[in-house]
């Protein structure tokens, strides 16, 4: 398939997202392998039958399908027992996960696997994995199936062109995380000090768990926080409609804001991967031109198959042949 460059919307003419889909894959495998080494490393001491709050399959109501499969047809366990089916399907999911990353073939049953097994994790019902961020990332998941390949070594795009309604409706999952971001500072539970622009005075020291850089942040003028609660609302309740504004380089633009501030959210205060899953679907807002125009060569390079002449066409060649003499 031969990257063309093109103009208008998300289906506009010579617009392709192969390259889009790889760091779809890349960074849904990211967000997976944190979700699953945060469920591994904490399960036993909070979960297990020695936790403190002991999880008891039988108590729960939802669906969870990859444990109901192991324990009716593959082991028959003690309670002490279960505790191990538990965690090494977390480990199973940290392991899946790094082959989502690094990429080394291309399955449907890839992602099929890690989002059962998450599903499995997020329905046993602990407080721990009760919050929004975990359906989100089951959201995500779930969506980066129906961009997956059956089967094949790298993502062949006359065979499996990326879906651009999956694109799309990518787009919208970020539209409905931020704008509903923004919505929430506004609504009857909200905090006054939004309304009054100053929640970024006290916000820096009270966080989660601020970073070294949130020290310096928290010590700005008092004029730079409302300037900064002022360009939180500009970023959660009016940035987001540009995602859907019919021109490539508005769509950029806004995915390259939407991303910067939630990096500066990162580096202030550790949220886990919360901030890495909220750049996940702008990266739906970037085509293969305007990703090839700066992302390495090897990174997509098994991607795409450019015409002769065509921007990047050597850059590929350069990295095909490295990957041949390899």
């Amino acid at each position: 398939t031969a990257l063309r460059w093109g103009q208008g919307g998300a289906s506009g003419p010579g617009r392709t997202y192969e390259v889009t889909r790889e760091l779809l894959f890349r960074a849904m495998g990211l967000v997976y392998f944190f979700s699953f080494l945060t469920i591994a490393y904490q399960f036993r001491p909070l979960f297990s039958s020695a936790g403190l709050d002991p999880v008891k399959l039988g108590a729960v109501k939802r669906p969870v399908p990859v444990f109901n499969f192991l324990l009716n047809n593959v082991f028959d366990l003690e309670d002490k027992e279960v505790d191990f089916v538990f965690e090494g399907c977390a480990w199973v999911g940290v392991l899946l996960s790094i082959l989502l990353l690094v990429r080394p073939f291309t399955t449907i049953f890839l992602p099929i696997a890690l989002w059962l097994i998450y599903l499995s994790h997020v329905n046993l019902g602990t407080w721990l994995l009760s919050y929004g961020w975990h359906w989100l990332t089951l959201e995500a998941g779930f969506l980066l199936i129906f961009l997956t390949p059956i089967m094949g070594w790298k993502s062949d795009t006359r065979i499996f062109p990326t879906s651009t309604f999956v694109i799309v409706l990518y787009r919208w999952l970020a539209f409905r995380l931020l704008f509903g971001a923004g919505q929430s500072k506004l609504g009857a539970n909200a905090s006054e000090c939004w309304k009054a622009l100053s929640c970024l005075t006290t916000h820096y020291f009270t966080n989660a768990n601020p970073t070294f850089v949130g020290y310096f942040f928290h010590w700005m003028p008092d004029y730079v926080h409302y300037m900064e609660g002022a360009m939180t609302f500009l970023e959660q309740i009016y940035l987001p409609f540009f995602m859907f504004f019919p021109n490539r380089h508005v769509q950029h633009a806004t995915g390259l804001l939407e991303i910067f501030f939630q990096c500066a959210i990162a580096i202030s205060g550790n949220y886990a991967w919360i901030n890495l899953l909220g750049v996940v679907p702008c990266i739906a807002l970037f085509d293969d031109q305007f990703l090839t125009s700066f992302l390495p060569a090897w990174l997509w390079s098994r991607s795409l198959v450019l015409e002769p002449g065509s921007p990047g066409c050597r850059e590929q060649r350069e990295s095909d042949d490295g990957e041949s003499s390899g």
